[in-house]
C-alpha cells in the first residue's frame, strides 16, 4: 500500500534532487527500507573537455542521505534550529556507517521552502552521546535532532563538500605522516653521514615526494600550512638530488617548519576540526 506519508517522502526526496548541483552524481536506492534513500558522489571543476566545456572530476568524496518529508511548515526552534524525531534504530544504523550519513528534513508545502540537514554521525558523537551517552541502552525508541537552520541546502554546497570528503582527508592526513616521517628521517640521516645513499634509494625517495604531491585532499584542508606549490617544491628537490651531491645538500631543505607543523594535525584533528566550521560560523555537523 502506499500511503500519504510514501507520497510525501517522494516529493521531499524530488526536492532535494533539484537542490543539488548539477555535477554531482545524485543515485536513488529503491530498497528505502534500509534507511539509505540517496547516495550522492562529489564531482568538481577539472579543466574541459574535448569541445572546451567545463568539465568535472571525481573527487572520491561520497556521502548517503535519508530523506524525511512533511507536510507540515517547518518550525525553527529558539536556538536557530528545527527539531526532528528520529528513532533509534535509525540512529544506530546511520552511525555504523564510515561515510559520511546525512538527514534532510524537508517540507513540501511550497516548492520556495527552505530545508536544512544534519551530518548525523557527528551529531551523535558532539550532541547526543554528551547529553544522553546512555541512550544506545535505553528502552527510549526515537530521541529529537536538532538540525542547525545555517544547514540550509542552498547556502551549504561547500559544507557538504567538506563533509564527504572528510573520510578521504582522514586517510591522506595518515598517508602523509607516514609517507613525510621516513622522507625526513632518510634525507636527515644521509646529511649526517648516517646511512649513504644510491640510485635506487634515490628513485625510492622520490617516489614517497611524489605520493605527498599527490594528496590533493590534504591542501584543500590544510591551505594555510602546505599546499601544492610547497609540496612540488619538495618533490623537486628529491628528483634533483644525486649520490654524489654533499651531504649538506639532502637537509635540511624549503619549507621543511610547515611540512613538520602537519605532522601534528593527526593529534588535533578534532580541535582542527571545530576550529574550521567556527570559521565558517557554523558547527561541525
Amino acid at each position: 500500500m502506499r500511503t500519504r506519508q510514501h507520497i510525501i517522502d517522494t516529493k521531499a526526496i524530488k526536492k532535494v534532487l533539484n537542490a543539488m548541483p548539477d555535477h554531482w552524481v545524485v543515485r536513488e536506492l529503491t530498497e528505502r527500507d534500509y534507511g539509505t534513500d540517496l547516495v550522492i558522489e562529489i564531482f568538481a571543476k577539472g579543466g574541459n573537455d574535448k569541445a572546451g566545456n567545463e568539465a568535472y572530476i571525481a573527487t572520491g568524496g561520497v556521502i548517503n542521505v535519508q530523506v524525511k518529508g512533511t507536510d507540515s511548515q517547518l518550525k525553527i526552534n529558539n536556538d536557530d534550529t528545527v527539531s526532528f524525531q528520529l528513532d533509534k534504530k535509525a540512529l544506530v544504523y546511520m552511525d555504523n556507517f564510515h561515510t559520511p550519513f546525512l538527514l534532510f528534513n524537508v517540507g513540501v508545502t511550497k516548492a520556495s521552502e527552505p530545508f536544512y540537514f544534519v551530518w548525523v554521525q557527528r551529531y551523535i558523537r558532539d550532541v547526543l552521546d554528551v547529553e544522553k551517552p546512555y541512550w544506545r541502552d535505553e528502552n527510549q525508541k526515537s530521541h529529537s535532532i536538532k538540525l542547525p537552520i545555517k544547514n540550509e541546502i542552498k547556502k551549504s554546497i561547500e559544507k557538504i563538500e567538506r563533509i564527504a570528503l572528510w573520510p578521504r582527508y582522514l586517510q591522506e592526513i595518515v598517508d602523509f605522516n607516514e609517507s613525510y616521517t621516513h622522507l625526513k628521517r632518510q634525507l636527515m640521516n644521509i646529511s649526517k653521514g648516517i646511512c649513504s645513499t644510491d640510485e635506487d634509494h634515490l628513485k625510492h625517495l622520490v617516489a614517497v615526494s611524489r605520493r605527498i604531491l599527490k594528496l590533493n585532499i590534504l591542501f584543500l584542508y590544510l591551505p594555510c600550512a602546505i599546499d601544492k606549490r610547497k609540496a612540488n617544491s619538495l618533490f623537486m628537490h628529491v628528483a634533483a638530488l644525486t649520490p654524489k651531491d654533499k651531504k649538506e645538500a639532502f637537509y635540511p631543505f624549503e619549507n621543511m617548519f610547515d611540512f613538520d607543523s602537519v605532522l601534528t594535525t593527526l593529534d588535533g584533528i578534532e580541535s582542527f576540526e571545530e576550529f574550521t566550521a567556527k570559521s565558517y560560523g557554523e558547527t561541525v555537523y
